[in-house]
């Protein structure tokens, strides 16, 4: 779907004024902190008792001669003429005004609208600030405003300062603004030399000893404790709960003006205790049903699948992270019953390599999630730079269960708390390897029933956070396409797929003359063909025969093209059966003749970097097979992420196994990630518990993936 400027601004005539006064639809990390600081009773009281503090403090130090605020009181200092120090923004100056524009806006602090900011010269003064500082002037005290501003705005916060009331020369000359560090030691050292300081107040513990500056939160810890008798003594500090170097020692870095995943990162840093459990998430209640879904994503274009609970008109409005007012709004998209009330939004005109964050509107109102909704495009690196890191997760058979319809006894599903694992590690996408969905026998006859189940998978409330976190692709195995072990047999098999494209989008699915769920995409300077191992299958062999036909003519050929002129350093072959595992007496590749024509496919063309992912099996191991005349070739398994695991006491000994890397009677997903430049890309798989634990990892490096000269 195509959005244009102009049209973007007539589209959101019905509901601009709306998405123009309301905040994003995940809050922003400044929203509680200045309400709290414009309108609680509790802040006002709390800065004029601050004040109240520091004008005793004043009163009884101006009678004791040895009197100092400053851990390292020149010599010589009694005699000198006494001055208080006081910090300018949240101390003095109020600057909540500009702090709730950023939060309308959606945006984050940056030098052009602070200094914009404060050439208006419109803050207002902190509540007791003005009447202490005036009686710090009647009583012979100098204030010295000690910020952070810079030199180009001192004379704009002088200005602002007398309109006030605040006791400031005409010269500014008390003002005492940055230079190239924003350290305060070297002006309270200046001050330090003219004059006895008896009292700072300020907002941040650097205002008061350098020795907070840059340091963790165990190291400031301790200093508060170090100085516990200077507070409400000779240092007087008010809260300030939007800002400050709190929050880098917390964070463990300097990321106050940038860092677009602040809020993410914040919500990592707290503390519920130990026995708190994460509840589950949900899909929103006011008509929004699943979703919404990353689903494909290019350089400039991407999908973003959702599904609503009744007709609806759906628009999504959409920025770069941290550019709100760049913001558009795609054209509605409507949904209906025979739709399975799906909305499949394509956004395009997107900037490459981007990260952008959007908004759901269902009727003209703004939808609210309890996860920040996002997704990204891929980055243009081609003749630029080397390939981009790449990270990816993936699994199979999610079961969710369904009391009516399941078996009797215990539950199959579990360790739903999986979902969570994975969007915590933040991969770039998500890849579900078959089985995504379970078709109960009910289900198994008409499209309504098959709809019913993936509609009751697809809002399973602990899987939502999982869905909107990254972008989606997916094949099917047997229980998304039919019958357990099913095949080519399956007369709903074309219902199916048309079931399935519905909740798995992608720009293209099979071919026009042999239709099916495989198709391919790529991620940086990786390939990806998805298989469908059901659709053309022959039915299974007897126990110690092949088969002939697993995928089909058509999408063999299919494939094996797609793999000769792919000029991707990896190139991921993904099925829903095993492929390399030689000794199951299960579903596997390997026995289909098929298979051998695909081998010798890839040692006769020479075709490097391939590697497989599969699932099925409820475990997870890596096979490796090395054929004559080839490199080793891996397949990656990962099963299963919420169905049963299980153990195959037959597959103990299984020869092609790599050592150390069969998980059983655990739930599981697994990870890869490809890191290095371009001629030395290395694959890091892994496998991760459903608390996301890594139970095993294996390197593979690219370079010995390619066929022998």
């Amino acid at each position: 779907m195509t959005t244009h400027p102009l049209r973007a601004v007539f589209a959101a005539t019905v509901i601009a004024s709306a998405a123009a006064a309301q905040p994003p639809a995940t809050p922003h990390e400044l929203l509680q902190a200045t309400l709290w600081v414009q309108g609680a009773s509790e802040y006002r009281a709390a800065a004029r008792q601050a004040f109240a503090v520091a004008t005793r403090t004043l009163d009884r130090a101006l009678a004791d001669p040895t009197w100092s605020a400053l851990v390292s009181p020149p010599a010589g200092a009694p005699d000198r003429p006494p001055a208080v120090i006081v910090d300018v923004d949240e101390t003095v100056l109020d600057n909540t005004r500009y702090q709730a524009r950023l939060v309308l806006e959606n945006a984050r602090y940056g030098g052009e609208t602070w200094a914009a900011w404060t050439a208006e010269c419109d803050a207002p003064a902190v509540p007791g600030a003005r009447p202490f500082c005036r009686h710090a002037a009647e009583r012979g005290v100098t204030v010295f405003y000690v910020t952070n501003r810079r030199h180009a705005a001192r004379e704009a916060t002088r200005k602002n300062l007398a309109a006030l009331g605040f006791p400031v020369d005409e010269a500014g000359a008390t003002i005492l603004t940055r230079g190239s560090s924003t350290s305060k030691i070297e002006r309270r050292a200046r001050i330090a030399k003219t004059h006895r300081v008896l009292v700072i107040v300020g907002d941040n513990a650097s205002d008061f000893d350098g020795a907070f500056e840059r340091a963790d939160r165990a190291t400031r810890d301790a200093l508060v404790e170090k100085h516990g008798p200077w507070w409400g003594e000779r240092w007087v500090i008010l809260p300030n709960p939007m800002y400050g170097s709190w929050e880098n020692a917390l964070l463990g870095d300097d990321r106050r003006t940038r860092g677009p995943d602040r809020l993410d990162a914040k919500h990592a840093r707290l503390d519920p205790g130990a026995k708190w459990r994460r509840p589950a998430a949900s899909a929103d209640t006011t008509g929004i049903a699943a979703g919404p879904m990353p689903a494909w994503s290019t350089m400039t274009e991407v999908a973003i699948w959702l599904q609503t609970r009744r007709p609806a008109r759906v628009q999504l409005r959409y920025w770069p992270r941290g550019a709100a007012t760049e913001a558009r709004l795609t054209e509605p998209t409507s949904t209906d019953a025979s739709g399975d009330h799906i909305a499949t939004v394509v956004v395009d005109g997107l900037r490459t390599g981007t990260r952008y964050d959007y908004e759901v509107y269902v009727d003209g109102a703004r939808r609210r999630f309890a996860h920040r909704l996002s997704f990204r495009t891929q980055p243009q690196w081609r003749w630029r730079s080397d390939p981009p890191p790449i990270t990816f997760a993936f699994g199979s058979c999610a079961f969710v269960n369904d009391p009516p319809f399941d078996r009797p006894g215990p539950g199959y599903g579990g360790d739903f708390g999986i979902f969570d694992a994975i969007a915590a590690t933040r991969p770039d996408f998500m890849l579900w390897v078959g089985d995504n969905t379970y078709l109960r026998e009910p289900e198994l006859h008409t499209e309504s029933a098959m709809r019913y189940r993936y509609r009751h998978t697809r809002g399973f409330a602990p899987m939502q956070r999982l869905l909107a976190s990254t972008h989606h692709y997916a094949i099917w195995d047997d229980h998304d396409y039919g019958p357990d072990n099913s095949d080519r047999s399956f007369p709903l098999k074309q219902t199916a797929l048309r079931v399935f494209r519905d909740y798995w989008p992608a720009p293209a699915y099979g071919t026009p003359s042999a239709p099916g769920c495989y198709h391919r995409f790529t991620w940086g300077d990786a390939d990806f063909f998805l298989l469908d191992d059901r659709t053309y299958r022959e039915p299974a062999p007897a126990e110690g025969q092949y088969a002939e036909d697993y995928l089909g003519a058509t999408q063999l050929a299919w494939l094996i093209d797609g793999l000769r002129t792919s000029d991707a350093t990896l190139k991921f072959v993904v099925n829903g059966n095993q492929v390399l595992n030689t000794i199951s007496k299960h579903e596997r590749y390997t026995r289909f003749a098929e298979g051998r024509r695909l081998f010798e496919a890839i040692r006769r063309h020479r075709i490097g970097g391939v590697m497989f992912l599969s699932g099925d099996r409820h475990i997870a191991e890596l096979n490796v097979a090395r054929l004559d005349g080839l490199y080793p070739l891996y397949d990656f398994t990962s099963s299963p992420l919420t169905s049963g695991a299980g153990y195959h006491a037959d597959e103990k000994d299984n020869p092609s196994r790599v050592d150390g890397t069969w998980v059983t009677r655990t739930r599981n997903f697994g990870r890869v990630a490809i890191t290095g430049p371009k001629d030395d890309r290395r694959v890091v798989l892994s496998c991760h518990g459903p608390d996301g634990a890594t139970l095993w990892q294996h390197v593979v490096r690219a370079t010995d993936l390619r066929s022998p000269e």
